[in-house]
């Protein structure tokens, strides 16, 4: 839909017809994307809180008041079971217990119809529960999170998200460059037809004498008013099926450990792999239920499968590499939001 035919739908909201086409389109807009299956949403968001197509002026005689809430909250827990290591044969058999929990705080500031800041704080804490390790034992990792995005409409038809961010290890502040992960997000969706829309762009790190540039492409499609396919690789996977404009239920395809071969320093471990560097990466297929109320409070509970995956441990230099492989688990995954 074209930006004017978007205004015009605010201005004539008095309009039966138009009020069932406004309320379509913010359906969409809330549909866009949840970041529900993709481990890059710990350092990135779809900033559909922030409500760019709220009419901002108009003369009196409408008597619309703007959308402008600035402030946004989401929080998550994600637990996954007992996974039992089976390769290499040092520790085969041992397990595996992983679980993460994150909280952000979002401010954003409109700087007209089409464009918007908005700050990022956040707290990311990981467990990696693993007795046999055989190169450290720290299990609780405590990691910061800022970041800077801008958010525009000004392109016709286009949705952008330019994001610029930083996550560092809170255990080690005074050595803030050691665990200090740079990373950005360049992210465009063009708005095709109001049911259809394609998506590209880059999501990139840099820091813990790593880095990887991840490319962005895909598309969403409601296919009907009930059936909706999210496609874009590497953000998410998944098909909705809408109850109504409050309830939907999804299965999607996930991944947990970040974004893929995203490295985290530990503290402590033996002499040769002293503060050294781990990646971890598995993927996996759940059931979800989510909950919307007035766009501005979301709910959602999963539950599936992860089928595995490995654990990279160097050290603090990136060399003397190992993988440590593990099987398959069951895991939920709880998801709140509120913006006001």
């Amino acid at each position: 839909m074209k930006k004017s035919a978007k205004w015009s739908l605010a201005v004539c909201a008095v309009d039966e017809f138009l009020l069932k086409e406004l309320s379509y389109e913010n359906l969409m807009k809330k549909w866009t994307l949840f970041f529900c299956c993709s481990s890059i949403s710990l350092l990135g968001s779809d900033y559909t809180f922030v409500d760019l197509n709220s009419p901002w002026h108009f003369g009196a005689e409408f008597n619309i008041t703007p959308q402008t809430r600035p402030w946004h909250f989401d929080t998550d827990v994600a637990w996954i079971g007992s996974a039992k290591v089976h390769s290499p044969g040092s520790v085969k058999g041992s397990h595996i217990h992983n679980g993460t929990a994150f909280a952000s705080f979002y401010y954003s500031h409109f700087l007209n119809e089409t464009n918007a800041l908005s700050w990022q704080l956040a707290y990311n804490y990981m467990h990696f529960g693993w007795e046999a390790n055989p190169r450290f034992s720290q299990e609780n990792f405590h990691y910061g999170i800022a970041s800077l995005a801008w958010i525009s409409h000004a392109m016709e038809d286009w949705r952008w998200v330019v994001l610029g961010g930083v996550t560092a290890n809170l255990q080690m502040l005074n050595e803030f460059g050691k665990s200090a992960v740079g990373y950005t997000l360049i992210w465009g969706r063009f708005a095709y037809e109001l049911t259809f829309g394609v998506h590209v762009g880059f999501f990139g790190y840099a820091g813990v004498q790593n880095g990887l540039l991840l490319p962005i492409l895909g598309i969403d499609w409601m296919i009907s008013d009930k059936w909706k396919l999210n496609a874009v690789l590497p953000l998410e996977l998944s098909l909705d099926y809408v109850f109504s404009k409050r309830w939907l239920t999804s299965l999607s395809f996930a991944t947990f450990g970040g974004p893929y071969r995203f490295p985290w320093r530990y503290k402590g471990g033996n002499e040769k792999f002293h503060d050294g560097i781990f990646k971890f990466y598995s993927r996996g297929v759940d059931l979800s239920l989510t909950y919307t109320y007035e766009t501005t409070v979301t709910g959602r509970l999963a539950a599936g499968y992860n089928f595995g995956g490995w654990i990279l441990i160097k050290d603090r230099h990136d060399r003397h590499s190992r993988y440590y492989k593990y099987n398959g688990a069951p895991y939920a995954v709880a998801e709140f939001s509120v913006t006001f």
